[in-house]
């Protein structure tokens, strides 16, 4: 009985086996075989349109595979459906979360199985189940906070307890860190830690790979649909990966800073903006000239974001002070209608919900904003808008079946190119973008910084706001660093280095924010 009962423990808690997954001609996933061990996590990396979505599709039973077949525990399993998948233990943690915003936390954390009886509950149940679940799992969370009161790792955290309160054996995180700061980052790490130890399995996607080799047991790669190779964070290192991931070796781009900056007025300046709104901005001043690239460094919170939006004129906070283009002065835009009219181009950081209508046409989202140039006697022609993007796809590198594809059936990183594509077809005096490779992989990230350096050499001037750090130093002429909404350090040149950006950024000491750096670089390969 002992020998058995140990025999079975060793059993993977799911095996995948040679699992294909096609769409007509296109094949997705080919012949992938993983383990998943309780207890252990999985590093599941690659390339945007690798195929990782796909297998935890098949993994939580959104999608069937086309062959191949999964053991859970011995057993031969096929999930149905979602909620087949939830029942065996199966728990899914997007990027973008599932939560009723104005309910608390307890009201979520037991969504669709509040504590009955008689068939009744009450708030005064639903807080003392809660209270007892948060205290086991060790979440540090109140009960009685709405969900709109908490930042988004503690709405994560939310969601990671939903999961274990519902007995999930698996828990499958898709970019959990993509949006946090380092400290909360810091803290979701901690409980997915504590969760292995546990004997929960986790399976864990993320283009930092200083983070997959920090909590992973087993690292996979994905290229093309195929298993590329399989590491333990042991036996190899940040680079190797990286090359596992592209088929060749991986080179840093070569971003050449501008000769000089153009003497000309400059395209924009941003006069004392001030927002009361949280974060703050407290006198806001800079400028950005044609043939350079401008990045605003800030950690999230400090108030960078909230220049970003308002360079593009999304946001609802009333920003302050006034905004010069080309020599023509004038109050903050109060609509991305008016910012546009100004000639500027605005990549927003949420492109799913901001940029992209995901339902449309790829050619849509690239001739949206040049309606005229693909138009006969105002109306759009289907040819000449499929001809211009054409030219698009091609310029930019976008992969993709047609360019009638729909937008949200391609990879993160095409979408994010296909957004700036679009808002680079307009030609725009300034192009601003926010987080521009957030949730895109290292290649789709070089090339984007590519084109941002470009964008800017070709005539442009281009603000990039972003929490980045190695992001803000690679494409920037000129790094403005922002905390508690104030401009505290303006780098170039020699002076423009991580740890001096990373010093301003947090007001620590510079012995302290070396050390922090240099752990965080990861040989110099970051694959976000």
């Amino acid at each position: 009985m002992t020998n058995r009962m140990s025999c079975q423990t060793q059993l993977p808690f799911i095996s995948v086996q040679s699992v294909s997954k096609r769409y007509g001609a296109t094949t997705v996933l080919q012949d992938v075989s993983i383990d998943i061990m309780s207890g252990n996590c999985l590093a599941l990396i690659g390339e945007n349109g690798a195929g990782k979505s796909s297998l935890v599709k098949i993994l939580s039973g959104i999608i069937q595979p086309t062959e191949g077949w999964m053991d859970m525990q011995g057993v031969r399993t096929r999930f149905g459906s979602p909620r087949e998948a939830q029942a065996a233990g199966i728990a899914i943690i997007p990027q973008e979360l599932a939560y009723v915003p104005n309910m608390t936390v307890g009201e979520n954390l037991l969504l669709g199985r509040w504590p009955q009886r008689l068939a009744c509950t009450s708030s005064r149940r639903i807080r003392t189940v809660a209270r007892r679940l948060l205290e086991e799992l060790d979440l540090g969370l109140d009960p009685d906070l709405l969900m709109t009161e908490l930042g988004l790792a503690q709405r994560q955290l939310v969601e990671i307890g939903k999961a274990l309160s519902a007995d999930a054996r698996l828990v499958i995180l898709d970019e959990p860190t993509a949006s946090l700061n380092g400290v909360e980052a810091e803290r979701l790490l901690d409980t997915l830690t504590a969760m292995k130890r546990r004997g929960v399995a986790l399976v864990y996607i993320s283009h930092r790979l200083e983070e997959c080799f920090r909590l992973a047991d087993q690292m996979v790669v994905l290229r093309n649909g195929q298993v590329a190779a399989r590491r333990t964070p042991s036996g190899t290192t940040p680079k190797q990966v990286v090359t596992d991931m592209l088929g060749r070796d991986y080179v840093e781009p070569h971003l050449t800073a501008a000769s000089q900056r153009s003497e000309d007025a400059p395209v924009v300046r941003v006069i004392d903006w001030r927002t009361e709104q949280i974060p703050r901005l407290q006198g806001i001043d800079f400028e950005a000239h044609r043939g350079e690239v401008v990045a605003i460094f800030g950690l999230v919170g400090s108030g960078a974001e909230r220049i970003a939006q308002g360079l593009g004129g999304h946001t609802r906070s009333r920003i302050t002070g006034s905004i010069e283009i080309s020599g023509v002065r004038g109050r903050p835009f109060r609509s991305p209608a008016a910012a546009r009219r100004a000639r500027v181009g605005y990549v927003p950081a949420e492109r799913k919900t901001d940029g992209l209508a995901l339902a449309r046409p790829i050619q849509e989202a690239l001739t949206v904003l040049v309606s005229g140039r693909v138009s006969r006697g105002g109306v759009v022609t289907r040819r000449g808008e499929h001809r211009f993007a054409m030219k698009l796809v091609s310029r930019f590198g976008i992969h993709c079946r047609s360019p009638q594809q729909s937008v949200g059936e391609l990879s993160g990183g095409n979408q994010q190119k296909v957004l700036l594509a679009g808002r680079l077809a307009a030609t725009p005096d300034l192009l601003v973008l926010h987080e521009p490779t957030r949730g895109v992989d290292v290649g789709a990230r070089a090339q984007i910084h590519e084109l941002i350096v470009e964008t800017a050499r070709n005539g442009a001037a281009v603000v990039v706001v972003t929490s980045d750090l190695a992001e803000a130093v690679a494409v920037a002429d000129r790094l403005h660093v922002v905390r508690n909404g104030v401009i505290v350090e303006r780098l170039s040149g020699a002076a423009k280095t991580e740890s001096a950006a990373l010093t301003a950024a947090t007001a620590a000491t510079a012995a302290t924010t070396d050390t922090a750096s240099s752990e965080s670089v990861d040989d110099g390969i970051r694959a976000r």
